[in-house]
């Protein structure tokens, strides 16, 4: 935590409803893609609809644009196996720089 995420911070991610008056959300889940290529019997979600889809440019760079508008620094990348989509190592780097 020294170098880390403030406190108040830590507490705004790990309860956001408890603190209504946030001026932004701490943090923000994108999802690149849903397609997965693995079986995992933990799956929550195996009888999913096809075709699996991905995040196109359009809508990655309108999220680029938005984030940098709304000063959110904290992104959660989810969804399916995010490997699998062909952009994946740019998305990351222009989400970190």
């Amino acid at each position: 935590m020294k170098k880390g995420i403030p406190l108040k911070k830590l507490i705004q991610l790990k309860y956001p409803f408890k603190l209504p008056d946030l001026p932004k959300p701490p943090i923000l889940s994108v999802n690149f893609t849903d397609a997965c290529d693995l079986q995992c019997v933990y799956c929550n979600n195996p009888l999913f609809p096809y075709p699996r889809t991905m995040m196109s440019d359009e809508v990655f760079n309108c999220l680029l644009k938005n984030l940098k508008k709304a000063k959110i620094n904290r992104v959660r990348i989810g969804g399916g196996e995010l490997t699998l989509h062909p952009k994946c190592a740019l998305m990351l780097k222009q989400l970190s720089g």
